[in-house]
């Protein structure tokens, strides 16, 4: 039993030191910010919420902010195309990859892969990768 609990400690260890390898902060306060947004225009009578949910669903394909929602464009992070690091996601591969914060039981194993490998299985699903734009 001791050794089992042990076991899990150093599991769950192992996949901090992963995750904070990553950008793994910065995308989580990204996402906390869009969340934010998402929550303040829904407060909006009758039109808010729509819009709200359009943001949240295509909010890495704006054609306004770079291609980025707005809480990746303050850490300067932009959703990829994994196989060529300079085309941007398009719209459909964005909003399949943001639906999956809708369906618990694959939120629960992205979240598990995003602190195991810094991707999320998602990502590694659709090809697209979170990178990080270089200081200017």
């Amino acid at each position: 039993m001791i050794a089992s609990i042990e076991r899990i400690r150093s599991h769950a260890r192992q996949l901090l030191a992963n995750a904070t390898t990553t950008r793994w902060l910065e995308r989580e306060v990204a996402f906390i910010i869009d969340v934010i947004i998402v929550v303040l225009m829904s407060v909006f009578p009758r039109l808010g919420w729509f819009f709200g949910l359009l943001y949240f669903l295509f909010r890495d394909a704006m054609p306004f902010g770079a291609g980025c929602s707005f809480g990746k464009s303050l850490y300067r992070l932009v959703v990829v195309n994994a196989d060529s690091a300079k085309s941007r996601a398009n719209w459909r591969k964005t909003l399949i990859r943001n639906i999956i914060f809708f369906i618990p039981i694959l939120d629960i194993v992205d979240i598990y892969y995003f602190l195991r490998d810094g991707r999320r299985l998602i990502d590694i699903w659709l090809e697209i990768d979170v990178v990080g734009l270089p200081k200017e």
